[in-house]
């Protein structure tokens, strides 16, 4: 088919987080059933996220699953977190108190919001305190108010989000049996809800991606040793796990789709159509005599993080390369260039089949912005919880504590590195251009 010459612009219909951009963020609360930790639809640019909680909390900064996927949603907004989860904690912070007590703990996180200035907090609490069932109940909810109220008097948050707590993997141990213990969590998260609506805070509900498409716990069983390093707790693939399902919620996808170009064309005209609403094709422009083709993609967003190799190994597994189907071309043989580089020679209707080439383009670029969270997230860990704290910070620091000056020395570090992620996470513009080969050349 001869194809009359043209320049025609295409804008596909951006990608929408259908859920999260329903959240509301206004003064009254909200229930979020959007599974993002934390459920943030539209943060401002320039928001400082604090997340709060406990060993679910602490552990994701070393994958950095959760947190690439959100920071990646928004490419053009910069946004910050800071990790301060700490393992055990209940909402006394008494796991924080070191060597002192449960009120040396709650002052030890105040102190570290005075250095991290949030603009939003995230609390997720309730899992560990269930333990102490029905009977702590009253205490608890106290002690939730007066973490809430305090936060929000001292630091003048535009955003507090309660979290529901997340389940533990398994219940067995010796504080008793697995149904009590459940009944107690439900019954400490009802609270969390409860206690999000009487303290003008949103609520986060985490229930929907915890459960990993599954639909009871006996259906969870037997994917802890896929999961879980220790039977309780998430590892590097329990957390991919729990964005991959965070990500399927909210995008519709099914998680590892090839992303697929078209060319559909009449006598008259000639777009390429993406297969996602993620990505947008455009300046696409065929010579007249079709020996030439050539178009530009870039996504909306970039992609969710490849999941990794296996339990315990955080290589990325690969990523499904892109599918470029072209109808209508003239008999002969076409190459695709892509960025600049041969990527595939094919016949006219092995393209009008489909080719996919190599893994997907933007994949690696993903694992570069992970690697620099995890990296950021080292950087704060030793910033607000530095190794010798007791020399630099604590009851020794009569012996070493001229050393603690050195400890804002991570600050102009770990700005870099987000400085990083902010340029990273823009998605690139790919060039892509569809040759015929011409015989004897």
């Amino acid at each position: 088919m001869m194809i009359s010459r043209f320049r025609r612009h295409l804008l596909r219909a951006c990608f929408v987080l259908s859920l999260a951009v329903t959240m509301n963020w206004l003064s009254q609360p909200a229930k979020a059933q959007i599974p993002l930790p934390p459920g943030l639809d539209r943060p401002e640019d320039g928001d400082m996220i604090a997340w709060i909680g406990d060993t679910f909390v602490e552990r994701e900064p070393a994958y950095g699953y959760l947190e690439t996927w959100l920071m990646t949603r928004f490419p053009n907004r910069s946004i910050r977190m800071r990790n301060l989860g700490w393992s055990a904690d209940v909402v006394t912070c008494e796991s924080r108190a070191r060597f002192g007590s449960p009120k040396d703990g709650f002052e030890h996180l105040m102190n570290t919001l005075e250095v991290v200035k949030p603009s939003v907090v995230v609390l997720q609490y309730g899992a560990n305190d269930s333990q102490s069932g029905a009977a702590g109940l009253e205490k608890f909810k106290a002690d939730y108010r007066t973490l809430v109220n305090t936060i929000r008097a001292k630091f003048k948050p535009r955003k507090i989000i309660l979290a529901s707590p997340v389940t533990p993997l398994s219940f067995d141990g010796p504080w008793g049996n697995s149904e009590s213990r459940r009944k107690d969590l439900a019954l400490y998260d009802d609270a969390v809800t409860k206690l999000a609506e009487e303290l003008t805070a949103d609520y986060l509900d985490f229930s929907p991606i915890a459960k990993l498409g599954t639909k009871s716990p006996e259906e969870l069983r037997p994917m802890l040793p896929l999961i879980s390093d220790n039977g309780i707790n998430y590892a590097n693939t329990g957390y991919w796990a729990l964005m991959n399902q965070a990500d399927r919620l909210v995008s519709g996808d099914t998680g590892g789709a090839t992303l697929k170009f078209r060319l559909t064309q009449d006598k008259d005209s000639a777009v390429i159509v993406p297969s996602s609403r993620n990505a947008i094709a455009f300046e696409f422009a065929m010579k007249k005599d079709a020996n030439d083709g050539q178009f530009e993609i870039r996504r909306v967003q970039l992609p969710a993080p490849v999941g990794p190799s296996e339990i315990g190994d955080d290589r990325q597994r690969t990523a499904p390369g892109w599918s470029f189907q072209f109808t209508g071309l003239p008999e002969g043989k076409y190459r695709l260039v892509f960025d600049g580089k041969p990527a595939a020679i094919a016949s006219a209707k092995a393209w009008a089949e489909g080719i996919t080439i190599g893994d997907d383009p933007d994949s690696a670029r993903v694992e570069r912005i992970r690697q620099a969270v995890i990296r950021k997230n080292e950087l704060f860990f030793h910033r607000w919880r530095p190794q010798n704290e007791t020399y630099l910070l604590g009851f020794r620091k009569h012996e070493q504590g001229n050393n603690a000056v050195e400890i804002p020395q991570f600050d102009p570090l770990i700005v870099k590195l987000e400085k990083e992620i902010d340029e990273l996470k823009k998605p690139p513009v790919h060039k892509v251009q569809i040759v015929r080969e011409i015989e004897g050349k």
